[in-house]
């Protein structure tokens, strides 16, 4: 059986500056309980999944903030990147991410980000929004707090969900996060965050053009092997 397999990768990776002790991460992560695939999914890892995916299917994602070194963030801005004429965007919802553990003081509240418009939205300046192009970009990630947070996570910033409109197969699904026009990572005094960055989005990877054709005439077992290729 034809296989479509999803994974994870590090799809961009933002160096700013040399600094090794800052870093942060936004990733897209499969959400399968609130995802709807008619087909078996045969899960490899939390962001490695192997599916024969069909016209309808609901794929929802997670996508995840971690700031592991502790750096002061004061706001995130970053886009979930998607080509219209394979998913069709449903909707969201924001969580607050980056929660300090404690804080001190009379009726202190743990400092945190929160999301600074009510939910996810496609935007206006996306290629796909602009008539040039196929690609739209969701407002994936877009919390703030001007005085700034600590925490660690790793937290979940959204909830998104997406129908497949495509042939299924030996479609190729290619879901990024990115920093799109308009996005940005702040820290303290006002300033664009100067640690690594890295970004980690959702490839498809497909079976090989030729082992469809092997599958067919039933070569050497080749439609039972199902070889892959990986982006």
């Amino acid at each position: 059986m034809r296989k479509v397999v999803f994974s994870l990768i590090a799809s961009a990776l933002l160096v700013f500056s040399t600094t090794v002790a800052s870093a942060l991460s936004i990733s897209a992560n499969f959400n399968l309980a609130n995802s709807n695939i008619a087909n078996a999914v045969v899960v490899n890892a939390p962001n490695d999944i192997s599916v024969d995916l069909t016209a309808g299917d609901v794929l929802a994602f997670d996508v995840v903030v971690a700031n592991p070194a502790a750096d002061d963030i004061t706001a995130i801005f970053a886009s979930l990147v998607y080509d219209t004429t394979q998913l069709s965007f449903l909707g969201g919802a924001f969580f607050d991410v980056l929660t300090e553990a404690s804080c001190t003081g009379f009726l202190c509240s743990p400092a945190t980000l929160a999301a600074g418009i009510p939910a996810p939205i496609m935007k206006p300046n996306s290629p796909f929004a602009q008539a040039t192009g196929t690609q739209d970009w969701i407002q994936a990630v877009a919390h703030a707090n001007v005085n700034g947070t600590t925490g660690t996570g790793p937290d979940n910033a959204v909830l998104l969900a997406f129908q497949y409109n495509g042939p299924g197969g030996f479609d190729l699904v290619d879901v990024a996060v990115a920093l799109t026009a308009g996005d940005v990572i702040g820290t303290t005094g006002g300033q664009v965050f100067t640690g690594p960055v890295t970004l980690t989005g959702a490839v498809a990877n497909v079976p090989e053009p030729g082992t469809a054709l092997l599958m067919g005439l039933g070569l050497l077992g080749l439609g039972a092997a199902g070889r892959r290729r990986d982006f």
